[in-house]
């Protein structure tokens, strides 16, 4: 799998550890278990990544006469489909609060995550903010510091630039009526990417 990350493509990710290995180095287990999550800007990239990793696999096994078997989560993440209509209303109002975007909205965070799920469903939008620190998401230095006071300080700033967005929406049903014609535009051909 190491290799096949020069093959795929720069928005695509593989995480993976190795949950159960053995019990001394100089043993061979009798089993062995890796947990892998596989993500893709789309459904059909994320598939054919997917057989990819699992022809990894496979080879790997017969390469070293072990058998393999594969379990997947009865209901995946799916990709994000940012509503750019919902996502430029957000973007005003964090602006006008003094928050500023490092990357244009054309280059919004995708991934497979549960809010991927419901973008399906509805229109939606996955707004990430700086919370005072340049530690990375999902690492124990940003979760300290979210639980801080600096955190809270951007936190009720992006908290706000939503609420704005959504009475704006819920009082201008034109604007509604535009999220609503490019969800369901992005849902015809595929979520934007």
């Amino acid at each position: 799998m190491s290799l096949l990350r020069q093959q795929m493509k720069p928005t695509c990710r593989i995480h993976a550890i190795i949950s159960k290995g053995g019990v001394k180095p100089n043993i061979i287990p009798d089993e062995t278990k890796l947990e892998i999550y596989i993500r893709a800007p789309n459904q059909t990239e994320l598939i054919l990544l997917q057989q990819r990793v699992e022809h990894c696999i496979v080879g790997a096994g017969k390469a070293t006469g072990c058998e393999t078997n594969f379990v997947y989560e009865p209901k995946g993440y799916a990709s994000v489909n940012h509503n750019r209509t919902m996502g430029g209303l957000y973007q005003k109002y964090a602006e006008e609060q003094g928050i500023n975007f490092i990357e244009p909205l054309e280059k919004l965070p995708g991934g497979s995550t549960d809010m991927g799920n419901v973008s399906q469903v509805v229109p939606s939008i996955h707004p990430t903010f700086y919370i005072g620190i340049d530690a990375q998401i999902h690492t124990v230095a940003f979760r300290d510091h979210a639980a801080g006071d600096e955190a809270q300080t951007y936190t009720i700033k992006a908290a706000k630039s939503m609420a704005f967005s959504t009475i704006d929406l819920l009082s201008q049903p034109q604007l509604m009526a535009a999220v609503k014609e490019e969800f369901t535009r992005s849902m015809q051909v595929g979520p934007v990417e």
